[in-house]
């Protein structure tokens, strides 16, 4: 029996994920436009093309609300198809925020998404993607790594099948400071919604971690006045992890971590219109 179940929801998953005719031409057409890009980039055929592949995506995406809190009318993503910050995005409608929090959020299907983990090289089924800050870095963000702080247990909105949030931060610095983002990602009848905003309040540093952090960074500065440049850098990569992992052992702990449980479920329902 146990088998059969399994079985079952694989096809069903598998079902979910197929490309249909749409998606698969549309995904010719993107890689044709960034391979004739790369080789010629002129300014009115990307836009030409851009254009063209905005009004198929939206026709693949369907008719797509913008959460509370996120304006219309939303625009194609990636940012650019080639050549420069934003290319590689994952595809889909992105939508800035219209409050005043920063942040966006991207509405695609599952089996777009699934292709774009593919062409990634990240994990799949998404689930262990989702909670990657490397998939924010890639997905939503672009022009800074993401790191994922600690997770926060949010309930998965009626009828979803995948939803994960998680206190970020992305930096082009490194991961030397608290967390300031609230990531979230939900998948739910053959769409995926992907957000990255500011978290409300700014998360407080935790001062145990706080600690570890200084005493990796006492020890980076020793090595490199001692003139061991590949030990200093070794050692601050520990450092930023250790900082990281203290987080997820301390931050629940955190009398504001409730609050970044609410903001986090009240923004995975939205995704979805609840």
């Amino acid at each position: 029996m146990g088998r059969t179940i399994l079985l079952l929801m694989l096809l069903a998953a598998s079902s979910a994920w197929a490309q249909s005719p749409e998606e698969r031409a549309y995904l010719a057409e993107r890689d044709r436009a960034i391979t004739a890009l790369e080789k010629k980039y002129d300014v009115e055929e990307y836009k030409r093309v851009s254009d063209a592949l905005e009004a198929r995506l939206r026709r693949i995406v369907g008719p797509v609300a913008p959460p509370r809190g996120f304006a219309l009318p939303g625009h194609f993503s990636p940012d650019t198809l080639c050549c420069g910050v934003g290319a590689g995005k994952l595809d889909g409608i992105a939508f800035a925020a219209s409050d005043d929090t920063q942040g966006t959020v991207i509405v695609t299907t599952e089996s777009l998404l699934l292709h774009w983990l593919g062409e990634q090289k990240m994990p799949t089924p998404p689930e262990s993607a989702l909670r990657s800050g490397g998939f924010y870095t890639k997905a939503i963000v672009g022009d800074a790594a993401v790191d994922t702080f600690a997770f926060l247990p949010i309930a998965k909105p009626a009828s979803a099948t995948v939803a994960v949030a998680a206190l970020a931060l992305a930096s082009q610095g490194g991961a030397l400071w608290p967390p300031r983002e609230i990531a979230v990602s939900v998948l739910k009848g053959g769409k995926a919604y992907v957000a990255f905003v500011e978290a409300k309040p700014l998360p407080e540093p935790i001062a145990a971690c706080e600690a570890v952090l200084e005493d990796f960074q006492d020890k980076t500065k020793a090595m490199y006045a001692a003139g061991k440049s590949d030990d200093a850098s070794r050692i601050a990569a520990e450092g930023e992890t250790a900082y990281v992992d203290c987080w997820r052992t301390h931050a629940k702990d955190d009398p504001a971590f409730p609050g970044f449980v609410r903001q986090a479920q009240a923004l995975a329902d939205a995704l979805v219109g609840e």
